[in-house]
């Protein structure tokens, strides 16, 4: 700001310090640590579990002990409006006077904690509807405006695309228009219909879809012939090398259901929460081990209650 250099600044700061003297420096720097400990602490995991960053610049981000926004008053009016918002831009120096950095570093921060909500509630919405088949991936087109590749509208007028961030990308689906423009016009209303929406279809999940054996034997078919489509390296001529895997992964679940043999890959995508719940495995492996863990927690609620 105002041709400032970091040579310039350091020798201001160190000048600003003697006016103060150390009782008063101590008090600012405390300040200052406790703002950086209150977004350490609060802001930056929201920012990395929510998926609207890459991973790339979360590290770029929580490496960066001095960092604070700072607003090109009459540039950022002229370029993008007034007001603040979630989108993360590289900053470069200025000759221009800018706002006090506290507060777009605030504003900034309460952006992105309302865009990190609201697209942790799109991804958990896309795993409902997934669950109800009431959602699919949208079909993508190369857009020469953009240079890249974008979602192409649905045929049907009822339909609209929902975008999620993972992992600071886009991912693009077909929903239907009314739950979609919630999330744009409504987002609170439409975190709570989300919620609604998993109460009422979870006993109806539970019989017609997890615990259907109908069900389960249709959708190994069906996701053995859409797998192909879903990782573009599976070939044709990979057809057989799939069998194979099913056909062992078969053998590891059955050991696991009926003989009670886990086996390593089972152990790894447990530790991971990377198998479905609900259908033959619960949210909660039920050992020895992690039932006296259970029982121990419910003793200290207790007593802290108490």
């Amino acid at each position: 700001p105002l041709g400032h250099t970091p040579e310039n600044v350091a020798k201001d700061f160190a000048n600003q310090v003697k006016d103060w003297g150390p009782e008063k420096t101590a008090v600012v720097e405390a300040a200052a640590d406790a703002f950086r400990a209150l977004r350490v602490d609060e802001v930056m995991p929201l920012m990395r579990e929510s998926g609207l960053f890459s991973q790339e610049l979360m590290d770029t981000i929580e490496s960066a002990d001095d960092y604070a926004k700072f607003s090109v008053i009459h540039h950022l009016e002229k370029a993008v409006g007034t007001g603040v918002a979630s989108k993360v831009y590289r900053q470069i120096g200025t000759l221009a006077e800018i706002e006090n950095p506290v507060v777009p570093t605030v504003l900034q921060d309460l952006s992105v904690i309302r865009a990190a909500r609201i697209n942790m509630a799109k991804r958990d919405l896309v795993t409902t509807l997934q669950d109800l088949g009431e959602i699919a991936p949208a079909e993508m087109r190369y857009s020469q405006d953009v240079k890249s590749r974008v979602p192409v509208k649905p045929k049907d007028k009822w339909m609209t695309v929902l975008t999620v961030m993972d992992g600071g990308k886009p991912k693009h689906y077909y929903v239907a228009k009314d739950i979609a423009d919630m999330f744009d016009y409504a987002p609170v209303e439409a975190s709570a219909l989300l919620s609604v929406i998993k109460a009422v279809s979870s006993p109806i999940r539970q019989i017609l879809v997890s615990k259907n054996p109908v069900w389960m034997a249709r959708n190994v078919v069906r996701d053995f012939l859409t797998t192909g489509k879903n990782i573009p390296e599976v070939k044709l001529r990979d057809i057989l090398k799939l069998a194979g895997y099913y056909r062992a992964a078969w053998g590891e679940v059955w050991r696991e259901v009926f003989t009670g043999e886990r086996s390593a890959d089972i152990e790894e995508m447990m530790s991971l929460k990377a198998l479905v719940k609900e259908r033959q495995w619960s949210q909660w492996d039920g050992t020895m081990e992690t039932e006296l863990d259970r029982l121990r927690y419910e003793d200290m609620v207790e007593d802290e209650v108490l």
